[in-house]
C-alpha cells in the first residue's frame, strides 16, 4: 500500500468518526452513559449555537463594588454608601399615602423614639434562603451596632436547618406543627407559624428501611405521652444577651421549668402558669451563660412557640423561616392571635422575602394574577393585624434551570417580581427589587461564577453578606431621608 492510500484511509476514518458524532448529537439523551468514561456529546442545537455567552454588566458591576479585583480587598463601608446606586435607592419603592407619610415611617419612628427604652422588633419571614438565620443574622448585627441591642432573638425548639449562631439539641420528644406542611388544627400558631408540644400530640417520623426485609422507608405516627422534654442551646462566641423568655399559650396545667448551665453551677426553677392565650414568660436568671439546658415538665404540654434571647432595649430581628414555604401558609394563622403577638412583641417592621419556591410553577398570566392576589391578601392580613408597623416586601432573586449543558434564568421571573410589586404597593407596603439589584435576567450566572450563589438562587455566605449589606444600606438611606423630612417639617 502506497503512501497516498494511507493518507486517504486516515481521511475517511476521520470523516466517518465526525459523521458518527454528528448522528449521536441527535440522540443526546441516549449518549449520557458515555459521560461516565469522560465522553460528552453536544446536542445538534448546541453544535450550531454560535452565540456569544451572555454577560451581565449590571451584575458584574454590583459584585465588583464589593469584591474588587483579585488584587484589592472588599470596599470599605464608606465607599459602598457613597456609590451612586445606593444614593439613588433605585431598587426600593417606599410609597406615601399622599399625606407625606411613607410605608417605612412607622419603623423609623420606633427606631428614634423607642429603641433606647425597649426592644423594637423586626420579623424576617422567608424560606430556605433565610433558614438557619442566614442573611437575618447579618442584618441583626448591623442594626444592633447602629441602634443597640444584643442576643439572637427567636429560637425555635426544633427545626430542619442548623442555626448559624448557636447549636441546638433536644431532649425527649417534640411535635412540630407549621403552617406549611404539618398544620395545627386550631390555627393558633405562634408568630413564626409554628407550634411545639412534647405530649398530647401526634408525632410523624420516618423509620429507615430494613435491608433484610426489603421494605421501603415508612412514615409512622405515634402519640406522645412523655411528661418531660427539653432543649439545649450552646451560643457561639461573642453573643451577649441579658433576657431570656419563652413564648407559649393554650396551657391548662402548670408547667415546671428547670434551667442549668453546662457545669450546673446554678440551678434555676420556675413555673409557667396556665394561660388561655398568648403569653411571654421571662426567666430572671441573674446569670446569662452561653450554654443553657432547659427542661419542661407537665402532664399536659402547653403550646410552645419558641424562645427569645434579647437585650432590654435596642433592635432585635427574629428569623422566621420555613423550608419550601412560599409565605401563603401564614394566612392560616388566626387573625386575632396574630395581632396579639405582634403587639406584645412590639414588632415594628415585617420583612417578607419569598417567591423562589413558586418560580418553577408560575409561568402564565393566570398564575401571575393568582400570585398577586394571594400575596396581597397576605400583606393586608399583617397590615390589619398591626396597623402601626411597616411592611417591606423583598422580591425573589434571579434563578436558573438546566437547559442542555447550560444554566439559563427562568424567563418568568420578571413577571413574578412584577406581581409581587403590584401586591406590595397596592397594600401600601415598601418593595425592594432583589431581582433588579442582582442585575436582572441572567445575573445568576455572574453570581454563580463568583461563588456567591448556586444556580438555583441560594446565596453562599459571601453572597448573603452582599445582599444583607445592600438591604441594610437601602433601608438606612430611607431612614436618613425620613429624618431630613421630619426636620424640615419642624
Amino acid at each position: 500500500m502506497n503512501h497516498n492510500n494511507k493518507i486517504w484511509q486516515v481521511f475517511f476514518i476521520i470523516v466517518f468518526v465526525e459523521i458518527l458524532f454528528l448522528i449521536l448529537s441527535f440522540y443526546k439523551d441516549e449518549t449520557k452513559i458515555f459521560s461516565k468514561v469522560g465522553l460528552n456529546f453536544y446536542s445538534f442545537s448546541e453544535l450550531v449555537d454560535f452565540t456569544v455567552a451572555h454577560t451581565n454588566t449590571k451584575a458584574d458591576s454590583l459584585i465588583d463594588k464589593y469584591m474588587g479585583d483579585n488584587k484589592n480587598k472588599m470596599l470599605s463601608r464608606r465607599q459602598i454608601l457613597t456609590c451612586g446606586q445606593n444614593k439613588k435607592n433605585i431598587f426600593l419603592e417606599n410609597p406615601d399615602d399622599n399625606n407625606n407619610n411613607y410605608a417605612l415611617d412607622y419603623f423609623f419612628d420606633a427606631l428614634i423614639n423607642q429603641s433606647d427604652t425597649c426592644i423594637v422588633r423586626i420579623a424576617h419571614y422567608g424560606d430556605s434562603q433565610l433558614e438557619g438565620d442566614r442573611i437575618t443574622s447579618i442584618l441583626r448585627k448591623k442594626f444592633q451596632k447602629k441602634f443597640g441591642g444584643s442576643g439572637v432573638g427567636y429560637i425555635p425548639f426544633t427545626d430542619i436547618a442548623s442555626p448559624i449562631l448557636y447549636s441546638r439539641e433536644t431532649t425527649g420528644n417534640w411535635c412540630r406543627f407549621n403552617v406549611f406542611n404539618n398544620k395545627y388544627p386550631s390555627g393558633l400558631y405562634g408568630i413564626a407559624g409554628v407550634v411545639f408540644k412534647f405530649n398530647n400530640c401526634k408525632q410523624t417520623f420516618k423509620k429507615d428501611s430494613d435491608t433484610l426485609s426489603n421494605f421501603n422507608d415508612t412514615t409512622y405516627i405515634r402519640w406522645l405521652t412523655s411528661t418531660k422534654s427539653g432543649i439545649i442551646i450552646k451560643l457561639f462566641s461573642q453573643i451577649n444577651y441579658n433576657k431570656i423568655s419563652v413564648m407559649y399559650g393554650n396551657s391548662t396545667l402548670p408547667c415546671f421549668v428547670k434551667i442549668n448551665d453546662k457545669n450546673k453551677s446554678f440551678n434555676f426553677n420556675d413555673t409557667l402558669p396556665p394561660v388561655k392565650t398568648f403569653c411571654i414568660h421571662n426567666f430572671n436568671l441573674g446569670n446569662y451563660p452561653d450554654y443553657l439546658k432547659i427542661e419542661f415538665e407537665s402532664a399536659k404540654s402547653p403550646d410552645f412557640y419558641g424562645l427569645l434571647l434579647d437585650a432590654n432595649n435596642g433592635v432585635q430581628i427574629d428569623n422566621y423561616a420555613i423550608r419550601g414555604h412560599s409565605g401563603t401558609g401564614l394566612l392560616n394563622i388566626n387573625q386575632d392571635y396574630l395581632a396579639k403577638q405582634l403587639k406584645i412583641l412590639n414588632t415594628k417592621l415585617i420583612i417578607f422575602q419569598y417567591g423562589g419556591n413558586l418560580v418553577p410553577y408560575v409561568h402564565d398570566s393566570i398564575g401571575y394574577k393568582q400570585l398577586e392576589k394571594i400575596y396581597y391578601l397576605l400583606f393586608i392580613k399583617f397590615k390589619q393585624a398591626v396597623p402601626d408597623a411597616s411592611i417591606l416586601v423583598v422580591s425573589t432573586g434571579d434563578m436558573a434551570r438546566k437547559k442542555g449543558d447550560k444554566y439559563v434564568s427562568y424567563p418568568q421571573i420578571y413577571q413574578i417580581v412584577e406581581a409581587q410589586r403590584r401586591a406590595a404597593l397596592k397594600a401600601g407596603c415598601a418593595f425592594w427589587d432583589l431581582y433588579a439589584t442582582m442585575g436582572g435576567e441572567g445575573s445568576i450566572n455572574s453570581w454563580t461564577s463568583k461563588r456567591l450563589s448556586s444556580p438555583e438562587g441560594h446565596f453562599s455566605p459571601k453572597g448573603q453578606q452582599i445582599i444583607a449589606d445592600e438591604l441594610f444600606n437601602t433601608i438606612m438611606i430611607e431612614y436618613n431621608s425620613y429624618k431630613l423630612r421630619k426636620h424640615k417639617l419642624l
